[in-house]
């Protein structure tokens, strides 16, 4: 029997009102958050990495709707949880107290706001967090010239200084989250973990490097329980980017553990692939009919894909219960699985989403695909979390689309599988076409809040990308259900893909192991290597429209002997793929490519059966 220990050290009560600065450390004492005193409303607090400043004068505190003024705080105890160290404060105002949870991990702060009031509900403002940042830094944020941009997170990822962030984008100085600083040689990650009874967290570049907490609702404010906490507000720190990669890990630890109640058996969560009709829309006479969507199941089939997608349309069938319910039935016997779209605002009385669920469980389907919530108000929010607790008692995966990102919410509820907040690759049939360089930054942007269905694969129209770069953005993006974009026609009838046609088959989406190799620079080169029960994966995705020379070699590989099988792009062609086939040696090997502009390669490792003589 293994014990967790938990050391707690009592520390003399300390009012920061009338004393100097106070340190707080992580384990290895190499992080430390600095606290001030406080302005009214405000508690200073400073973050040092070693030698190096992370964050300047920075400020905490909740903005009360009464505008409540803080008296003085005190910082009263110090736990040691294995790899943090838990430091409490507690806030005097003159009306609400309050405490902030503050842990230091040795490469992150994490803290949120506690509420334990005599109040059923109290009304916030939102909160005085700020992050004021290195003034050489760089960072990427997600930009689209639209008021979608903070509605769905559907943004192209760029990168500018610090001090143009507040200035730079024609929607004005909110962007959504996470943010992505380099600064020297590290990089430091803002970002939310656990969103729940609270509105989203979006950041406000109020100066040349300060950024605010923003919240969607404004001067309105939002009514939270009273005793209850605030989502957690993450900066992580990481030296490169395999270590940027792993942040994705402590959004996930950050969230409770399910309910054992809600999920005390999980074997209907069934990670797959998805085929979908969406894509065809424009061109298919007879789209979304009932004899149009039964070739999608026979796709599905053939593909060796677990699920079929319905997208908006199915409920026009006639006595579309009844058919869904044959469509599930024709489909099983298959092995195919099915999934149905709906709209998030046919489901916002709670007896209509319970009535709607009730009769897609009857029908058979497994999940459902709901779209539109359109922003991270506190309201969206608690529909979210409804929706994903109803789903839950019937069995149902989910599936949600134009929304925010995750902040680690698959944790709490598996059921969610995945979810879009992402400028994915459908907007290639509207005209506008991803870049390169958009997928190059992904895995080191959004992807760390958690996956996303992006929809890969997208042969037919991949704009400036080539045929292998559509083929890596399926190995490299996570989603537990990978819905694919392209028409599975364009796929199954197309002699130049027949060489695709195993990767395709075979993508895992599930892994047991990801690691960012050396070479890899975000927006520019994504290199991966992946692992999962199987095989193991080299994947490679160009973000520059030149040739790129790119070297592999097997030292990375774990110990063993491999087959490998390399699908990359014919020189010169966008269109065009070629496979090679070989064995490393024994002492490894290195290899030299020229990937080409905008382009990528698969590789895939195979262990040779060794026998001992």
């Amino acid at each position: 029997m293994s014990y967790k220990i938990v050391i707690i050290f009592f520390i003399n009560i300390f009012t920061i009102a009338s004393a100097k600065a106070i340190d707080l450390l992580s384990p290895n004492q190499k992080l430390k958050v600095t606290l001030d005193k406080q302005a009214d409303n405000e508690i200073n607090y400073y973050l040092q990495s070693g030698k190096e400043t992370v964050l300047q004068k920075s400020t905490l505190g909740i903005h009360f709707y009464n505008n409540s003024k803080i008296i003085n705080f005190t910082v009263d105890s110090k736990t040691h949880y294995g790899n943090y160290y838990s430091y409490v404060l507690n806030v005097f105002t003159n009306q609400i107290s309050y405490k902030i949870e503050l842990r230091l991990y040795n490469n992150a702060m994490v803290f949120r706001y506690v509420f334990d009031t005599k109040y059923d509900f109290i009304k916030l403002k939102g909160e005085y967090s700020a992050w004021t940042l290195p003034k050489q830094s760089k960072v990427w944020f997600f930009e689209r010239d639209s008021d979608w941009k903070l509605k769905t997170y559907a943004g192209l990822w760029k990168r500018t200084s610090i001090d143009s962030l507040n200035t730079i984008s024609q929607q004005g100085p909110i962007q959504g989250k996470p943010l992505v600083i380099e600064h020297n040689t590290k990089y430091i990650f803002l970002a939310e973990a656990a969103l729940v009874n609270y509105s989203g967290l979006r950041f406000e570049a109020v100066n040349a490097n300060t950024i605010l907490a923003n919240f969607s609702e404004g001067e309105k404010g939002f009514e939270v329980k009273g005793k209850s906490s605030t989502p957690w507000r993450l900066t992580y720190i990481a030296n490169n980017l395999d270590e940027l990669t792993k942040a994705r890990e402590m959004i996930a630890q950050l969230n409770p553990k399910p309910e054992l109640a809600l999920f005390p058996d999980t074997s209907w969560i069934k990670p797959g692939r998805s085929v979908w009709s969406w894509w065809s829309r424009n061109k298919q006479p007879d789209y979304m009919s009932w004899a149009e969507e039964i070739k999608f199941i026979d796709y599905a089939h053939q593909l060796n894909f677990e699920y079929v997608v319905l997208d908006e349309g199915w409920e026009k069938w006639d006595r579309k219960w009844l058919k869904l319910k044959a469509y599930c039935k024709l489909a099983k016997s298959k092995k195919v699985n099915v999934w149905i779209w709906k709209h998030s605002d046919e489901l916002k009385n709670a007896d209509q989403m319970r009535l709607f669920l009730d009769s897609a469980k009857n029908a058979g389907v497994v999940g459902v695909k709901i779209d539109f919530f359109n922003g991270e108000s506190k309201a969206i929010v608690d529909f979210e979390f409804l929706l994903l607790k109803e789903c839950a008692k019937r069995q149902l995966m989910v599936n949600l689309h134009g929304c925010h990102p995750s902040t680690g919410e698959s944790t709490t509820y598996p059921n969610e599988m995945t979810r879009e907040g992402i400028r994915g690759i459908e907007l290639n049939i509207m005209d506008q076409h991803l870049p390169s360089w958009h997928n190059a930054a992904l895995p080191f942007t959004r992807m760390l809040m958690g996956d996303a269905d992006y929809t890969p694969l997208a042969f037919s129209n991949p704009g400036k990308t080539t045929w292998a770069h559509q083929l890596a953005t399926a190995y490299v993006f996570d989603s537990k259900v990978l819905v694919m974009a392209d028409d599975p026609r364009n796929i199954l009838e197309n002699d130049s893909l027949k060489l695709a046609l195993p990767f395709i088959k075979s993508i895992p989406v599930v892994w047991k192991k990801s690691i960012v190799l050396a070479e890899s620079k975000i927006g520019e080169l994504v290199s991966l290597l992946k692992i999962d029960d199987k095989h193991c994966y080299i994947i490679v995705l160009s973000g520059k429209d030149k040739s790129v020379k790119w070297k592999f070699d097997s030292k990375v590989l774990p110990a063993g002997d491999f087959d490998v099988e390399l699908i990359t792009d014919v020189q010169g062609h966008t269109k065009k793929m070629l496979t090679e086939r070989w064995q490393i040696p024994k002492g490894g090997v290195i290899k030299e490519y020229n990937l080409e502009p905008n382009g990528g390669m698969v590789f895939k490792f195979s262990k040779i059966n060794v026998q001992n003589n």
